[in-house]
């Protein structure tokens, strides 16, 4: 499958399918479509090390990333293994890996959890992780992998906070609990690391008065939710009915 009709693919309108056995489809050369039930034999069972691009279909970041992906997957053939997983088809890795915004790229060796990067990532920079996941010696096991940062107590405060922001604005919260869950993780991560709300489907790039647009409810957000039913981070819906 080429780069447009894996683009199709994953990024397309389908619905979400469930799926109740393992899926690992072949995009392209070295590169893998996974659902969280083949996650064990492709990523923690793999002879080579392993980097897993957890993404969504709705986040333009990811979009953006895909062809770095792609290229880099071809080029290391044969040296790490490149999959994808959409994390609203398999919430459970979200859940696992505690990953706080898309995209978040996870590198594995010998089925230990090595590094996660958090956001678009620059094809120098991702060739730079995947050149010292092949230098390193596996150190850390899937539980002692910790997140740095607690959010927990930001995370309630966001949902308190987007929840009466719904209330007045006529809108709702998603109602899917494991994706609404991630938002506000990023939105937390968000508050934490750069002590604003800034959407954590959208780059920061530094610039306070671009940035401005993407502080949480976005300026995009009404227009979004007018067209599409819900905002593109999937935070905001239109009430039914």
């Amino acid at each position: 499958m080429g780069l447009g009709s894996f683009i199709g693919s994953i990024f397309g309108g389908q619905k979400q399918v469930k799926f109740t056995e393992p899926v690992v489809e072949e995009l392209n050369k070295n590169l893998f479509v996974i659902n969280t039930l083949a996650f064990e034999a492709e990523v923690e069972h793999s002879e080579l090390p392993v980097v897993v691009d957890c993404f969504t279909k709705t986040c333009p970041p990811c979009k953006k990333m895909g062809p770095i992906f792609e290229k880099l997957a071809g080029e290391y053939e044969s040296k790490v293994k490149f999959i994808k997983i959409d994390l609203k088809g398999s919430p459970e890795i979200g859940k696992r890996f505690n990953i706080l915004g898309v995209p978040t790229l996870l590198f594995f060796k010998d089925g230990n959890l090595e590094e996660n990067v958090v956001g678009y990532t620059k094809e120098d920079k991702l060739r730079e992780h995947l050149d010292n996941l092949l230098e390193q010696r596996s150190s850390n096991s899937p539980s002692e992998v910790k997140n740095m940062t607690n959010n927990e107590s930001t995370k309630e405060d966001m949902h308190v906070w987007t929840s009466k922001y719904a209330d007045k604005a006529g809108y709702m919260l998603n109602p899917d609990e494991e994706s609404l869950h991630l938002v506000l993780e990023g939105l937390a991560r968000n508050r934490n690391k750069h002590g604003k709300n800034y959407c954590p489907c959208r780059i920061v790039t530094g610039d306070d008065q671009e940035d401005k647009k993407i502080i949480c409810p976005c300026i995009y957000h009404k227009d979004e939710i007018s067209n599409d039913g819900s905002c593109h981070c999937d935070l905001f819906f239109k009430k039914k009915g």
